[in-house]
């Protein structure tokens, strides 16, 4: 074998392995080839170093002739059976990255530009290539696909980008054989944690709710934002000192500022000291937790004998109850299910105490018993506020379906369907508030209990027609100003006092007279638009005429009716409403006088003047009604 004398420079000692590296370093450059193997790179720099190495040894000592030849087609050769070369155009093969659905952004094409696409993690990458083509492989970080077209359309596969601790970047290749297909550089990213905090302090609504005001925040969004209430204090013996959990949103939304209100007193702890602590859930999974609050739990007040009765034997079952306590409480449960007659026959409430009190007889075991618990909470408030309770638990829920779209500033075609359950939701409640206000003693179902808070007196028309002022602001876009809205609806639902107060004669007086003079502008209201199709009927016929004055005569009896209710009325009420209430008996005989003459347009413009009276004479009473019972309502 031939030797010759070291080179008499370092620098043409160098000069071949530079010039490979200047070669590998362009093939690279302008893409022609890609190594299968992320370890191919760090062996041809093992095989690089240990070239330059024995080149510099060439330098001091002997070098063979062909020693840069061996180098350079070892190199050629690992670079080469280990890469597969761009040689074909990658037009038939297409990637997109869809990512999840809690991000709610549409799919990702990618293209072959060279530059990082950064990628959300739990994203899912897809691969597809004309169904009739040969199988390919499609590789990205550890794992590995074939694409095999069945002659469809397309051919795909799918990756899941994986969840990881910090942002890394993984390649997606696709080849046939040693033919590159497509190779991607990506970036999976991960999702952040949301943030969470109060914006004030836990509040107690008059309905012994408790309203929750946050500020959430996440990356891609807010999901639900709960509450987690445990006990901060020893409590009886046997009863679970487990945390809870309860939803109070579902925002869907990056940033929520909002409010959210739980019904905590069926908890075990009520009437006890917790801590409650605000936790936002994003769509990956992660949860954020604010600084916890010391609450007072408000405990519900049962006045019903047979609901406060049914609420005493929960609280014997809260703990670990033994067979007497369990005989007990199946034996009041059958006890209270036998006199119908005391709650309406409400066969609700009877197959609720039927069915619980054979459970706990036939198995009595810790599941049963804990069912037990929540269907007798459910039994009592059954008992305590009849249909009124489930009727209110409807509206809550489609409150907070509506409150959530406009949050999410949803499509007016998705809203509205949310938006007519609200308003069924609201007839129905106050249906229910009708059908209990029946129930009550003959002397109280004479009188319109006014609804109030303690700040104000609603009707439920207010009521309605504060949910009907949110329909113009959806169909003009200005959702920010009808959540606004919704929110401030929902806190009078949670304040709204439906149950008359206990009331002195004076006050009692004062009620009546108020609810009589509202039923009369009702009438009146209902009377004007009686006359306006009165004014539009067809009467030249003899035929159409008999009917027209038949309509006529009815309306004025209506009218008389109506004029000597008003006259009663206006003797009652005190001043300053006695003015407008008398004004409104003159221009109501003017009406009467008018429809004897059969003069329809001086009888519409009377009725409108007295309609016009009465309201005035209706809102000072009102007033005067608000600040008395406002005084005597807790």
């Amino acid at each position: 074998m031939a030797y010759f004398s070291r080179p008499a420079l370092f620098g043409q000692a160098l000069a071949a392995p530079a010039a490979a590296l200047v070669f590998y370093g362009l093939l690279r450059g302008f893409s022609l080839f890609t190594p299968l193997d992320a370890q191919l790179s760090w062996g041809a720099l093992a095989l690089f170093l240990l070239w330059v190495l024995s080149a510099l040894r060439g330098a001091t000592h002997y070098w063979s002739r062909w020693g840069h030849l061996r180098f350079f087609t070892a190199l050629v050769l690992l670079v080469g059976f280990s890469s597969c070369w761009g040689l074909r155009d990658n037009g038939t093969v297409k990637a997109w990255v869809t990512p999840p659905a809690y991000a709610r952004s549409p799919a990702v094409p990618l293209d072959e530009s060279g530059r990082v696409t950064d990628v959300l993690a739990g994203s899912f990458v897809h691969i597809s290539q004309p169904g009739d083509a040969a199988a390919s492989i499609a590789t990205f970080g550890a794992l590995e696909e074939t694409i095999d077209g069945d002659h469809a359309d397309e051919a795909t596969v799918s990756f899941a980008v994986p969840q990881l601790p910090q942002a890394e970047k993984l390649r997606l290749l696709v080849r046939r054989g040693w033919l590159r297909l497509g190779v991607w550089s990506l970036r999976a990213v991960p999702d952040q944690a949301p943030r969470i905090a109060f914006t004030e302090e836990p509040a107690i609504t008059t309905r012994k709710t408790i309203r929750f005001a946050f500020d959430a925040s996440d990356d891609y969004g807010v999901e639900t934002v709960s509450v987690r209430v445990s006990p901060s204090a020893s409590v009886a013996p046997g009863v679970s000192q487990e945390a809870v959990e309860v939803i109070l949103s579902h925002p869907g939304v990056k940033q929520a500022r909002s409010a959210g209100y739980a019904d905590l007193t069926p908890l075990p702890w009520a009437g006890s000291s917790v801590m409650v602590q605000l936790i936002a859930s994003d769509g990956a999974g992660h949860k954020s937790f604010s600084a916890a609050k010391p609450l007072l739990l408000p405990a519900r007040s049962f006045h019903n004998p047979f609901a406060r009765a049914l609420i005493e034997e929960r609280q014997k079952l809260l703990g670990q109850p033994d067979p007497s306590a369990r005989d007990e409480a199946a034996n009041v449960m059958a006890g209270i299910a036998r006199q119908q007659g005391l709650y309406h026959g409400d066969t609700v409430v009877l197959m609720a105490l039927r069915a619980g009190a054979v459970r706990l007889v036939l198995s009595p075991n810790e599941a049963t018993i804990s069912a037990l618990r929540e269907l007798i909470w459910q039994t009592a408030l059954r008992l305590e506020e009849g249909s009124i309770g489930l009727a209110r638990a409807n509206l809550a829920a489609a409150e907070q379906d509506l409150s959530s779209l406009l949050m999410r500033a949803a499509h007016k075609e998705e809203i509205a369907p949310y938006f007519a359950e609200m308003k069924e939701a609201l007839t129905a409640y106050f249906t229910a508030l009708e059908d209990e206000r029946t129930r009550q003693p003959p002397s109280l179902q004479e009188v319109d209990w006014p609804l109030s808070t303690p700040k104000e007196l609603l009707t439920p028309e207010d009521l309605q027609n504060q949910l009907a002022s949110i329909e113009p602001l959806l169909d003009s876009g200005a959702y920010a100003d009808a959540a606004q809205k919704l929110d401030h609806l929902q806190d009078l639902f949670e304040n709204l006092r439906t149950t008359p107060p206990e009331l002195t004669p004076e006050q009692y007086k004062l009620v009546e007279q108020t609810s009589s003079l509202r039923a009369l502008v009702r009438g009146q209201k209902k009377l004007i638009e009686d006359m306006d199709a009165l004014n539009q009927q067809e009467h030249k016929t003899y035929k159409g005429h008999l009917a027209w004055q038949d309509n006529l005569t009815h309306l004025l009896t209506q009218q008389q009716v109506l004029l000597a209710a008003l006259t009663d009325v206006a003797q009652k009420i005190e001043t300053p409403s006695r003015f407008d209430a008398k004004a409104g008996v003159k221009a109501m005989s003017a009406v009467v006088a008018a429809l004897q003459r059969q003069d329809l347009n001086v009888a519409q413009q009377k009725q409108a003047e007295a309609l016009g009276m009465m309201e005035n004479s209706l809102l000072a009473l009102s007033e005067r009604m608000r600040q008395a019972l406002t005084a005597a309502t807790p």
